[in-house]
Formats: structure tokens, sequence, C-alpha cells
């Protein structure tokens, strides 16, 4: 059985458990954290709980995380959203939920599908290369971008390093940014404990400088659409800087969201990837569309 264990900060007190749960990266829907509540599995304070009780700043949780029931694998199709291909690289728009790379909580991972998807596909003897050029967090969308070959690889590493890869991402927030287009700098300090990432103004410890730039494109009733181009890379970056400026995105409850939404997504979205070939030298750009059956992402690509 996994534990795993979580301090509730100032900002997330006065939640309910099942809320505060499901604003963390547990890779579990609400619904499962509920049952986990209600079978003795989440503890506050070294205590049982129920699902209904408030948390304060401070309090130490402890979520047990059964070890899943032993199933028989049946090979299958895994319906994979390849948006583009070629015999050096690939793209896969990933759903909100999925892993890209396999991580202690056992869930299957985008990079063991693919290379299974590819296996089969191509009959392939022996092992398949698949090298993974960039990660997006769990409960976000969008484009990932995967090495086919070692010389690639190499090449698109090198690249990212140097800021040759450009990464265009999609949000929806619940607040429109004043002024509505510009570029944000800030310093980010992880905190490993809750896995969160916190921006300040000014340089603090060994927080690391962020920036991104973005713009509006849209506003509706209630929530508004920006699309944001990433500067430097660092942990929970889009999610930190936009809560800092009181634009949470949608679903985020980690970051400030007033609501999550169905399966523990956020409406973050990585919108297109560009970049030159790293074998054939021509400029590369991939578009991801976004999540299938949510109306206000269509209604937004759409307008």
């Amino acid at each position: 059985m996994e534990q795993r264990e979580f301090v509730v900060e100032q900002e997330t007190a006065g939640q309910r458990i099942d809320r505060f749960l499901s604003g963390e990266d547990t890779g579990l829907s609400r619904s499962a954290l509920q049952a986990l509540v209600a079978d003795g599995h989440v503890l506050c304070n070294g205590r049982l709980v129920a699902k209904s009780l408030k948390l304060k700043a401070g309090d130490t949780i402890v979520l047990e995380i059964p070890d899943a029931k032993p199933i028989e694998a049946v090979p299958q199709e895994i319906p994979l959203d390849i948006v583009y291909e070629d015999a050096h690289l690939l793209v896969v728009n990933k759903h909100c939920g999925d892993l890209v790379q396999p991580d202690p909580s056992g869930g299957s991972a985008l990079e063991d599908q693919i290379k299974a998807f590819i296996k089969r596909r191509d009959a392939k003897p022996g092992e398949v290369f698949l090298g993974v050029v960039h990660r997006i967090d769990r409960p976000v969308s969008g484009a990932v971008l995967f090495a086919k070959t070692s010389k690639a690889l190499t090449r698109l590493n090198e690249m990212l390093r140097e800021g040759r890869i450009r990464k265009v991402y999609w949000a929806l927030t619940e607040a429109t940014p004043d002024p509505e287009q510009g570029e944000l700098r800030h310093y980010i300090l992880r905190d490993g404990k809750t896995n969160r990432s916190r921006a300040y103004d000014a340089p603090k410890g060994d927080a690391k400088e962020a920036r991104l730039r973005y713009e509006t494109l849209g506003v509706g009733t209630h929530y508004t659409l920006l699309g944001i181009e990433l500067l430097t890379g660092r942990h929970h970056q889009i999610r930190a800087q936009l809560s800092k400026i009181g634009c949470p995105i949608r679903g985020d409850l980690k970051y400030g969201a007033k609501r999550s939404l169905p399966g523990g997504g956020i409406s973050l979205h990585s919108r297109c990837v560009e970049f030159d070939h790293p074998v054939r030298h021509e400029p590369v750009s991939v578009t991801a569309p976004v999540p299938a059956g949510d109306n206000l992402w269509a209604y937004f690509e759409n307008r």
C-alpha cells in the first residue's frame, strides 16, 4: 500500500478534505478519493476523518492508496492521438490525466503506450527507442514531443536547452489579466512536500527566475482565453504565475480555482510546438486540437 503525505497551507484552509485532495496531484478522481475517505484510508493528524471535515492550516493529511488488485492483461489497441509523425519524431495530443512518463503511482504512461503501439504497428522484433523531449503536468492536455531516434533526441535536447523549441499554451482563466497582454517575470520556489510552486515578485532563497509572455485571445462571460509562450521551464510555472496575478486556471484548485473539473484535469493546453527539424533542418509547427467534449474549449476554439 502506498502512502502520501500532504500539509495544509493557509490558502487551502477551510476546504473539505475531499476537495483539498482533489486539488493535489494524486492521480485519483474526486469520487475515488471520497471512497478512500469512507473506507478509512485518509487520516488527518493521525485520526480517521469524514469527507465533510474542514481543514485547518498546518493539518497533516495521510492518504493511503491500496495496491491494485492483479488483473489479467489483455492486449488492446490504445487510442493515441498522434498529431505528427515522421521517421525521427512523434507528437501526441495528450489527454488530461495521462502520465507522460512512469511515476510511483504505477499508472500507465504515454511513453510505454507509444512504444507498445509502434512495436505492434511496425512489427518491430526488438525494443522500440523513444525519448521524451519535454513533459507536461498530468492534469494538463496537449502537444508532447517525442524522439524516435537517438540522433533526434540528442539534437532536440540541445535545442530545448538553448530555447530553440517554441512552446505555446492556451489557458482558460477565471479572470482577465490587466494589462491584457505582456510579459510576466517572477521567481519560482518549489515546495517538494506539497508539490506546489510559489511565485515571488523578487528573488528569494533558491527561487529560480520564471518568465512568460501572454496575450488575451478571447473573453467570455465567466472565463478568459489566454495564449502563453513559455520563456523558461519551471515547475508548475504557468499555473503559479497566473495564480499570482489573480487569474487562476479553470479547474486548478491547487492554485486558487473556485471549482474542480470532472476527471481532475485543468484548462491548460499545450497548443503548439514549433522548431527546426533536427535532421531535415526545415521548420516544423504542430498544433494540438483542444480537448474534445468540453463545450467551453470548443466555444473559444471556434470563435
